[in-house]
C-alpha cells in the first residue's frame, strides 16, 4: 500500500498509534447510515456500498495530545477537499477512533491558506469516542449551515482539545480510492512536551497521503 509521509519519525508515530491497545468507549452519535435524501453529498471517501467496511480501521493517522503516553509531540491532522459547486454544509462524519487517554477531541472546519488550514469556520467538541473495529464514525452537525463556495478548498481538522492533553486517536484510512493521493497537513508542536518537532515546530506542513483519512461532508445546494 503506497503512502506519502513526512519522515521516518512520522511513520513511526503512525505505526505506534495503530498498535495501541484500546478500552471500551461509551456509545455516541456514530451512525454510518447514509444521510437523509434531503442532504447532498458534498464530499465523501467513506465506502457506503460496503456498510461493514466503510473505512480501513486497522491503520490511520495519529491525532495526539501534547501529554500522550507515546512521548510524542502534539499532532493535529487535517485533510482537504474542494467543492465543485456552492453548497451549505450541515453534517460531517469522520472515521476517528479512540486509542488511549481522554475520550474527547476537537473537530473543526477551516478555510484554505496557501495549501494549509487557514481560518476556522466552526469547531465541534466531541466526547465518548468509539474504539470499534469497524465501522463507527464521529458525526457533527451545523444546524444553521456553513456556506461553501464553488472551487474553494476547505480542511477538516482533528486535534486533542484543551481538556484532553493525553488523548490519542487514530483517523482511519478510507478505502474508496487507492490510486489518487489526497492533500493532507500535519501540525506538530513540542511546546508542552514530547519529542522535538525540529524546524517544523508550531507549523502546518502540507503534503499528500495515500490512502487518505476517511470522512464525509453533507448538506444542501
Amino acid at each position: 500500500m503506497k503512502r506519502f509521509a513526512f519522515a521516518a519519525a512520522t511513520l513511526g508515530l503512525l505505526a505506534t498509534a495503530a498498535a495501541i491497545a484500546t478500552t471500551t468507549a461509551a456509545a455516541g452519535d456514530y451512525s454510518p447510515a447514509p444521510p437523509p435524501e434531503k442532504l447532498v453529498t458534498i464530499f465523501s471517501n467513506l465506502g457506503r456500498a460496503y456498510p461493514e467496511a466503510i473505512y480501513y480501521p486497522f491503520a490511520g493517522l495519529p491525532v495526539l495530545g501534547p501529554n500522550n503516553a507515546n512521548g510524542a509531540p502534539r499532532l493535529d491532522i487535517a485533510t482537504a477537499f474542494t467543492v465543485d459547486a456552492d453548497h451549505t454544509a450541515t453534517k460531517i462524519q469522520a472515521a476517528l477512533l479512540y486509542a488511549s487517554g481522554t475520550q474527547r477531541a476537537d473537530v473543526a472546519l477551516y478555510t484554505d491558506n496557501a495549501g494549509a488550514p487557514g481560518t476556522t469556520l466552526k469547531t465541534w467538541r466531541v466526547q465518548n469516542l468509539s474504539n470499534s473495529v469497524c465501522c463507527d464514525v464521529v458525526t457533527v452537525r451545523a444546524p444553521n449551515g456553513i456556506k461553501l463556495h464553488a472551487g474553494s478548498t476547505y480542511w477538516l481538522v482533528a486535534k486533542a482539545d484543551s481538556l484532553g492533553p493525553d488523548t490519542v486517536l487514530r483517523w482511519a484510512y478510507g478505502t474508496t480510492d487507492e490510486v489518487h493521493a489526497r492533500q493532507f497537513a500535519q501540525y506538530c508542536s513540542s511546546d508542552q512536551g514530547g519529542s522535538s518537532c525540529g524546524d517544523q515546530n508550531d507549523k502546518w506542513l502540507s503534503t499528500f497521503v495515500l490512502p487518505a483519512p476517511a470522512f464525509a461532508v453533507f448538506g444542501s445546494d
